[in-house]
């Protein structure tokens, strides 16, 4: 009977660690979800959890600097938006329209933060 507990919750961990549970893209849907909703902390905290995983994700490196733009922390929005054009320079037609407004409301700090193409 040990034996048979054991090997299920070894078939558990097994299925988690193997990403059988709510998938990393999943995650960053539900974050955009929540954003697009007003629970900014909720997807922040989502968005954490998919870029300890994936830093190089520009949907959600882009999503990140939403949130920080949202909560008013502008120097930090610039960093993500650039961060995000980094990893996915396709998408600089969405991204560089919030990138310039971070920087403008990031006022003098903003303007000297600069944008490599």
């Amino acid at each position: 009977m040990k034996r048979m507990v054991a090997w299920g919750m070894l078939a558990v961990v097994a299925f988690v660690a193997s990403g059988c549970g709510p998938g990393l893209m999943e995650t960053r849907q539900t974050a955009i979800d929540k954003f697009q909703l007003g629970k900014i902390d909720e997807a922040k905290a989502l968005l954490d959890r998919v870029l300890s995983r994936y830093p190089s994700d520009g949907v959600s490196l882009f999503y990140m600097g939403r949130v920080y733009h949202a909560k008013g922390f502008h120097e930090q929005a610039v960093f993500y938006y650039q961060s995000c054009l980094d990893a996915e320079p396709r998408m600089t037609a969405e991204v560089r329209p919030w990138l310039d407004k971070a920087k403008a409301d990031a006022g003098t700090a903003g303007q000297k933060l600069i944008f490599i193409p």
